[in-house]
């Protein structure tokens, strides 16, 4: 619980399991067996996954670009960014923003 409310509150940062379980003073592996444990995922693959659910938020609800949203919760690399985005929801992230091809002016 303690590591979920953390991830949570740190989304918009470049936020890395090791980081995660030192700020919980918990080594690697204690997060690593809690978070596969209860999520049945990697701690790398719940953050990650958690960060790309909070752009797909931001897609949708507001008017930011693709390239804000993806820096704005930590994501240095928009190629990489596209990929994992891709992967998880199966469209890119400009379809997400701008559903139909649509663009506002």
């Amino acid at each position: 619980v303690r590591a979920r409310e953390f991830v949570t509150t740190h989304l918009n940062t470049d936020l890395s399991a090791d980081h995660t379980a030192d700020a919980l003073g918990v080594s690697y592996r204690v997060l690593n067996y809690a978070i596969r444990d209860s999520l049945g995922m990697s701690p790398y693959r719940y953050i990650l996954t958690q960060r790309l659910h909070a752009v797909r938020r931001q897609l949708k609800s507001s008017e930011v670009s693709v390239a804000e949203a993806c820096h704005s919760h930590g994501f240095s690399t928009p190629s990489r960014f596209a990929r994992q985005y891709g992967r998880l929801f199966g469209e890119l992230p400009s379809e997400t923003r701008y559903p139909g091809g649509r663009r506002s002016n």
